[in-house]
């Protein structure tokens, strides 16, 4: 909802009060509109009447947000028939082609948790109800799982961020870094001897015993 059809929405609630007898001060105001204002207006006074019509307390937020999860529900059993009619494309020349698609990501999210479509086309129609219910079940958990992320982006996972190695690019490198190492340091061109005996050159005489 704008912050225009906020008039709509107090008349509204306002009603809701008279039916029910209940007081709505501002406090209640604020936070219905605060938990229903990713409602269209028409949508939440089309709810409004409907929950009046049928319910026998005053309604809270959770009550407009089940009665939109059950016309969920509904579109759910649609979404069925449409990837049904989908699998029959999933199959050509003996193969199951990769390339199938409803046009609904959420219808093709579903399908994708149970199998694909080929498992669709090619399923028993003995457990074709039970694959029927695997895929209500998972085509409500993706539509759940997109409106919580869309009210709740910061909320919502990361990518994680690859950190950036330290040391050796390759293992060559690595290698070479450690051959060296072992080697000790690489005398400089032009660098004089290091002073002192020569190994396997044997005892250096004392002066005058020759």
């Amino acid at each position: 909802m704008q912050a225009s059809d906020f008039a709509t929405f107090r008349a509204v609630m306002t009603g809701l009060g008279k039916v029910y007898e209940r007081e709505i001060d501002q406090p209640l105001l604020d936070a219905y509109w605060l938990a229903l204002e990713d409602w269209g207006i028409a949508e939440f006074s089309a709810a409004a009447r409907h929950l009046m019509r049928r319910g026998r307390f005053f309604p809270r937020p959770s009550d407009f947000e089940d009665l939109r999860r059950s016309a969920t529900q509904r579109d759910a059993v649609e979404a069925w028939e449409t990837a049904r009619r989908t699998a029959r494309n999933a199959i050509s020349l003996g193969r199951v082609r990769a390339d199938v698609t409803s046009g609904d990501v959420f219808i093709d999210r579903a399908v994708a948790a149970i199998g694909g479509y080929g498992t669709i086309a090619l399923c028993d129609s003995a457990w074709l109800h039970a694959l029927e219910r695997r895929f209500l079940d998972a085509y409500s958990e993706t539509r759940d799982v997109a409106e919580a992320r869309a009210a709740l982006p910061h909320l919502a996972p990361r990518e994680p961020r690859l950190r950036r190695a330290r040391g050796p690019a390759t293992a060559g490198e690595l290698l070479r870094r450690r051959s060296s190492a072992s080697a000790g340091p690489v005398p400089s061109a032009g660098a004089a001897p290091p002073a002192g005996p020569v190994l396997g050159a044997g005892p250096v005489p004392e002066p005058g015993s020759v």
